[in-house]
C-alpha cells in the first residue's frame, strides 16, 4: 500500500496528469473480492467503458418520442419512437433555476441554458433537416419569452413550465417552417401568430391572456397547417380585438379539453379565408361584460369574408353568458357576408340575450348546417336574410314573453331555410315564423311549433304570395292568409290541444 501511495505522489510531482483522457486510457479500480487483502482486488477500467456506464438522463418521454442516453461520449442522447426512429441529432436543455446562458451547451444534460432566447440562438446555429431535427427541452420554471420557432426544431415543455409576456411566431424568420411546440406549458399573456405557410403543432396546458388576443392565423400565400391542443384558453382584449383572427389560406384543427372563454368575439374569419377550420371544444363561452359597448363585439363565430373553399366546423356547445344585447350582428353565430363557404355546428347554442344564428350569406352557394338546440331570450332566435341554412334535430326555444316583432324565426330576401325534425317553441303570444320576402323559401319536415295565446300565426307573411312547403308539421296556430302550403293536404295540422314543451 505504501508503495502504491509513493507511486501516486510521484505521478503528481512529475506532472504526468492528463487533462483530456483517451478512450483507451485505464483508470484503477478496486473490485470487491474476499480473497485479497482489504477484500478488494486491484483492477482497471478504460475511459470509454467508464463513460458508457456513468449515470445521468436515462429516458424521458416527449409526446410519443423518447429521448434515451445520458449525454456522455459513451452514451449520447438519441431518440426513439414507436412509429420508427425519430432522430434529434441535437438536444438543448433549459433550466430557469440552474441554467446559465454563458456556459450552456448543446447535448450536455447538466449544462442547460437559463433562457429560451439563448437556447434558440444555439439551436439556430445548428444544422437541421426534416430527418435530423433539433429539440429544445424546457424544464419546469418561469420564463419570459418573445420569440420565434425554428425550422425543424421542436420545443418540449415539462409540467410546471410558465411562459409569460410575449409572442410565439414563425414571423421573424420570414419564411414557412415545420416545427412543433409540445408539452405542458402554461402561457400567460403570450399569444401565437402564424403568418406563413408553416406546418406546426402547438400543445400546451393553458393560455390565459387578459390583455391580448390568443391565436392569430394570418397566412397570405400558400397553405398553413396548424394543430392546437390545450386544456383551456382565455382572452380578454381591448376594443374590438378578438380572441382569434383566422384569415387567408389556413387549415386549422383546434382541440380543447375543458373550455374557451373570452370577453369578446372568439373566432373572426375574414380576408378571404379559404381553409378548413375545425374546433373541438365542449364549451365556448362569451363571458359577461363589454366596457367599450361595441355593437359588433359579442359573437363566438363571426365570419365576414370567406371563399367557396372555406369550411368551418364547430363541435361543441356555444354559450353566451352576457345578460345584455349590444345590437348590431350580436349573434352567437354571425355569418355576416359569409360568401360561398360552408359552416357546420354540431352542438347547442345558448344565446341568452343575443340572437342565436344570424345568416347573411351573400353568395347563393353558401350553406350552413346546425345540428343542435338553439335557445334565446331575444327575438328572433334565428334570422336569415340570404344563403341556405339547414337546422336539424333542434329544439328552437324562445323564453321572452314580448309580443311585438316576437317571431322566433325570421327569413327574408333570397334565403332558404330547411327545418328537419325540429321543435319550435315561444312563450310569446305572437307569430312563430315570419317570411318577409316572396323570394325566400321555407321548408319544414317532421316539425312541431307552439306559441302561447291565440294571437299570430305559425307562419306569417308580409305580402301576398308566400309559398312554403310543410310535411308532417303540427302547430297550435294557423297559417296567415297570405301564406300557402304547397304540400297541402299532407303538410300542416293545426291542433290547439298541444301541450307546451318546456326546455
Amino acid at each position: 500500500m505504501l508503495n502504491n501511495l509513493t507511486n501516486f505522489f510521484n505521478i503528481i510531482t512529475g506532472k504526468m496528469i492528463k487533462k483530456v483522457p483517451e478512450n483507451s486510457d485505464l483508470i484503477p479500480l478496486g473490485t470487491k473480492d474476499i480473497r485479497y487483502g482489504g477484500n478488494y482486488k486491484p483492477t482497471a477500467i478504460s475511459v470509454a467503458d467508464l463513460a458508457a456506464n456513468i449515470g445521468g438522463l436515462q429516458s424521458v418521454s416527449v409526446d410519443g418520442v423518447t429521448i434515451i442516453g445520458n449525454g456522455t461520449l459513451g452514451n449520447p442522447l438519441k431518440t426513439v419512437s414507436s412509429g420508427g426512429d425519430t432522430k434529434y441529432s441535437n438536444v438543448i436543455f433549459i433550466d430557469a433555476i440552474n441554467g446559465n446562458d454563458t456556459t450552456g451547451a448543446v447535448n450536455i444534460f447538466n449544462k442547460p441554458f437559463k433562457t429560451i432566447y439563448f437556447a434558440t440562438i444555439a439551436a439556430q446555429a445548428l444544422s437541421r433537416t426534416s430527418t435530423d431535427r433539433a429539440l429544445i427541452y424546457i424544464r419546469r420554471g418561469n420564463y419570459a419569452w418573445n420569440g420565434y420557432l425554428l425550422n425543424y426544431c421542436d420545443i418540449y415543455s415539462e409540467p410546471g413550465v410558465i411562459i409569460s409576456g410575449g409572442r410565439i411566431t414563425d414571423q421573424t424568420i420570414g419564411s414557412a417552417i415545420t416545427a412543433n411546440f409540445l408539452g405542458y406549458a402554461n402561457l400567460n399573456d403570450t399569444d401565437i401568430l402564424i403568418s406563413y405557410a408553416s406546418t406546426i403543432k402547438f400543445q400546451f396546458a393553458r393560455m390565459v391572456n387578459p390583455n391580448k388576443a390568443a391565436l392569430l392565423f394570418t397566412t397570405s400565400s400558400g397553405f398553413a397547417n396548424i394543430i392546437v391542443e390545450a386544456d383551456y384558453i382565455y382572452a380578454s382584449t381591448l376594443g374590438t380585438s378578438y380572441l382569434s383572427t383566422v384569415r387567408g389560406t389556413t387549415n386549422v384543427t383546434i382541440t380543447i379539453k375543458e373550455k374557451i372563454e373570452s370577453l369578446y368575439t372568439h373566432w373572426h374569419f375574414r380576408n378571404s379565408f379559404s381553409g378548413t377550420f375545425i374546433l373541438n371544444c365542449p364549451e365556448s363561452i362569451l363571458i359577461e361584460g363589454n366596457p367599450y359597448s361595441y355593437t359588433n363585439s359579442k359573437q363566438i363565430i363571426y365570419a365576414t369574408d370567406v371563399t367557396a373553399n372555406a369550411k368551418i366546423i364547430i363541435n361543441g356547445d356555444l354559450i353566451n353568458k352576457d345578460p345584455i344585447y349590444y345590437g348590431g350582428p350580436g349573434a352567437v353565430v354571425s355569418l355576416w357576408g359569409f360568401g360561398a363557404g360552408y359552416f357546420q355546428l354540431n352542438g347547442n347554442t345558448y344565446a341568452n340575450y343575443a340572437i342565436g344564428l344570424y345568416s347573411n350569406i351573400t353568395n347563393p352557394l353558401g350553406k350552413a348546417t346546425i345540428n343542435g338546440n338553439i335557445s334565446s331570450t331575444l327575438r328572433p332566435i334565428v334570422s336569415i336574410s340570404a344563403g341556405t341554412v339547414v337546422i336539424k334535430n333542434s329544439n328552437i326555444s324562445s323564453t321572452n314573453p314580448i309580443t311585438i316583432d316576437a317571431e322566433a324565426i325570421f327569413i327574408s330576401n333570397t334565403s332558404v331555410l330547411y327545418l328537419l325534425n325540429c321543435v319550435i317553441t315561444s312563450v310569446s303570444d305572437a307569430n312563430i315564423i315570419k317570411v318577409d320576402s316572396d323570394t325566400a323559401k321555407l321548408q319544414l319536415y317532421n316539425c312541431f311549433a307552439f306559441s302561447n295565446g291565440t294571437l299570430g300565426n305559425c307562419v306569417y307573411g308580409t305580402s301576398v304570395g308566400k309559398l312554403v312547403r310543410m310535411h308532417n308539421f303540427r302547430t297550435n296556430k294557423p297559417l296567415s292568409t297570405n301564406v300557402t302550403d304547397v304540400l297541402s293536404p299532407t303538410g300542416l295540422i293545426v291542433d290547439t290541444n298541444l301541450i307546451t314543451p318546456n326546455f
